[in-house]
């Protein structure tokens, strides 16, 4: 039998509860779209990967 080591429950800042009780965004747009492109283009030269190809689940 297995043990699960969880923390919790813990507080949380007042700012973190806001932004995670916001409506997440609608991702079928361009404004959406611009955001996954610059992170994909930021995580290449992170990696030092210009050439090949990144990722992102966006789920």
């Amino acid at each position: 039998m297995s043990k699960l080591f969880a923390i919790g429950p813990v507080e949380m800042f007042e700012e973190t509860l806001e932004i995670g009780g916001k409506q997440v965004p609608y991702f079928r747009n361009d404004e959406f779209s611009q955001v996954v492109f610059s992170a994909s283009a930021g995580l290449k030269r992170l990696l030092f990967n210009e050439k090949g190809e990144i990722i992102l689940l966006t789920s």
